[in-house]
């Protein structure tokens, strides 16, 4: 049996959706990258085969992490991490984007008005790709 390498794996929705969010959504989190995530200065830099695209949304049909507004008034928007195998984006709020001079995802999510705010993912999932 052999237990490293690369090897080609199929995977159903529920356990792609996990590994999407657990694997590359947290490490994702602009508030967290700086404490040491696996992305942490990787913009821009090739992490997964190209036919890779991971996105995370807040106005999906039906998504379980669905809103209209981030917690600080930003609309939700689709924003790739993931695009062809490149990190291409963090997922952050106002004060995260201005620190790494990238654009505003609208992931500012709070437990109430009188708390903090922190960068959270939507929803967040990997596109189609081609399977050869």
């Amino acid at each position: 049996m052999k237990f490293s390498g690369m090897e080609k794996v199929l995977l159903g929705n529920q356990a792609t959706g996990f590994l999407c969010h657990e694997a590359v959504g947290h490490m994702a989190e602009g508030d967290i990258i700086a404490t040491g995530t696996a992305f942490y200065e990787k913009l821009g830099c090739k992490i997964f085969d190209n036919r890779v695209s991971i996105v995370d949304s807040g106005n999906i049909p039906n998504g379980a992490g669905n809103i209209v507004f981030d917690d600080e008034g930003t609309y939700a928007t689709e924003n790739y991490i993931v695009r062809n195998g490149e990190l291409v984006s963090y997922l952050t709020n106002k004060e995260i984007a201005k620190r790494y001079g990238i654009k505003n995802t609208g992931n500012s999510r709070s437990s109430s008005w009188s708390q903090p705010s922190y960068v959270r993912m939507t929803n967040t999932y990997m596109l189609k790709g081609d399977k050869n």
